[in-house]
């Protein structure tokens, strides 16, 4: 969205991370009207249960030592994207986070699905 942006073709009121976006430091984060928004896409790799932890930790280093590095790290950046490498413990962490988030949410706002 950032080419639209800076070529006048969108208007952005704001960016739903917590924090305003280095690239774009005038456009605030909704977080500093509404305290406590946050709403990020994210990408991240699973594995089937019960895959051994050895294959996971395997797994999860080779992804972060290529966030680190390399082809996919460039990639990563020049779409403007955050890298966020981390454990299998935390990534399951957070996806366990957001599910409560959005049930939560889905809840309150008497969200069903039919």
């Amino acid at each position: 969205m950032q080419p639209l942006i800076n070529d006048g073709k969108l208007r952005a009121l704001g960016v739903t991370s917590a924090t305003r976006l280095k690239d774009l430091p005038d456009l605030p984060a909704i977080a500093e009207s509404v305290p406590g928004y946050a709403v990020t896409s994210f990408f991240g790799i699973v594995a089937p249960a019960r895959t051994p932890p050895a294959i996971v930790e395997r797994l999860n280093k080779a992804l972060n030592d290529g966030m680190v590095a390399g082809e996919m790290r460039e990639s990563i950046l020049n779409l403007k994207w955050a890298l966020a490498p981390s454990t299998s413990q935390e990534f399951s962490s957070f996806i366990a986070a957001e599910q409560q988030k959005w049930r939560m949410i889905a809840e309150q706002a008497n969200i069903r699905i039919d």
